[in-house]
């Protein structure tokens, strides 16, 4: 999960990439057994849009992007899921035929539950036109973030981020985030919010009446306020996706992990509080907004300040 003391004070909307750290994992086995994987099976089987692929999504992509997801699971774990499709790639062997697109969405599906993390493709290869370069070429997305992944499929990166509040920083260092993304090396970022739902999968198909994810408790008591909280934090990374001579081919894999921890048990320490109630004090209104913290921000102030008087 995110450490809280790293919490942004003043809190900004920044891309904060950093790189990865040598032999950290990009993917992690999914536990078949977990509340995760449940709801990963139930967004596949009833919402299209948890795989989405652009309608013109070119063979190479696919190839190519299929070959790095195997490789990378291969390297990062010995899942017994992962590990079998590995065995398809031998040795010198170039490509793994999928066919068509069906195939691929095929391969994508089985893969998706043999891992934790969400996945992406970012494309930015030179010979896409201008306008498409940084694109979002296919998502398998079963947990989102209080986002659509139905209004992001095919769009560039700087359109994806357009309706985030307060974007200016990330919109202004857009190019060279797609650059960093793309150029062969390994990254890591993580964004977080407070709330009160503990499931993964925030789709807004869930925000519908009598059965809100974002009912916060009614409690005046300010530790079972804190009690009824979660951190949600999403590690994101990015690993390249290589061409068959093994050099980057302008795309890169986009990863994220949902971590949904009991907010208490986030709070170790009084640091850990202090820098949450800091950076929860500085967001803009339109930050609070975005993330849906409006209403509970000046519940969750006085919770947080009770926190570190009592420790």
């Amino acid at each position: 999960m995110f450490d809280l003391r790293q919490a942004p004070n003043p809190f900004a909307m920044r891309p904060g990439l950093a790189r990865m750290p040598q032999g950290a994992a990009h993917l992690h086995a999914l536990d078949a057994t977990s509340a995760l994987a449940a709801e990963k099976h139930s967004a596949l089987a009833n919402r299209t849009s948890a795989l989405l692929l652009a309608a013109d999504l070119d063979d190479e992509a696919q190839q190519l992007s299929m070959q790095a997801l195997l490789a990378q699971r291969n390297a990062d774990t010995t899942n017994s899921v992962a590990k079998n499709a590995i065995k398809t790639l031998t040795p010198g062997q170039k490509h793994i035929k999928i066919g068509n697109s069906n195939g691929f969405a095929a391969f994508m599906r089985e893969f998706s539950l043999s891992v934790q993390e969400d996945l992406a493709l970012l494309d930015a290869r030179p010979h896409l036109p201008a306008q498409q370069r940084g694109r979002l070429a296919w998502l398998n997305v079963c947990c989102p973030s209080h986002w659509a992944p139905e209004e992001k499929i095919g769009l560039p990166l700087l359109a994806v981020h357009a309706p985030v509040a307060d974007n200016a920083m990330l919109l202004q260092a857009n190019a060279g985030l797609v650059t960093l993304a793309t150029n062969g090396q390994r990254w890591q970022r993580w964004v977080w919010t407070i709330t009160p739902s503990a499931k993964h999968d925030a789709h807004p198909c869930h925000d519908k009446p009598g059965k809100r994810l974002r009912v916060w408790p009614s409690t005046a008591d300010p530790r079972a306020f804190l009690q009824a909280c979660y951190l949600r934090s999403e590690s994101q990374t990015f690993f390249p996706v290589l061409d068959d001579a093994g050099q980057p081919s302008g795309m890169a894999i986009f990863t994220i992990r949902v971590h949904i921890t009991p907010l208490l048990e986030a709070l170790p320490t009084p640091e850990h509080t202090a820098a949450l109630h800091a950076s929860l004090q500085t967001m803009s209104p339109a930050v609070l907004a975005y993330k849906g913290l409006t209403t509970a921000q000046p519940t969750l102030l006085r919770a947080l300040a009770n926190l570190m008087n009592t420790k």
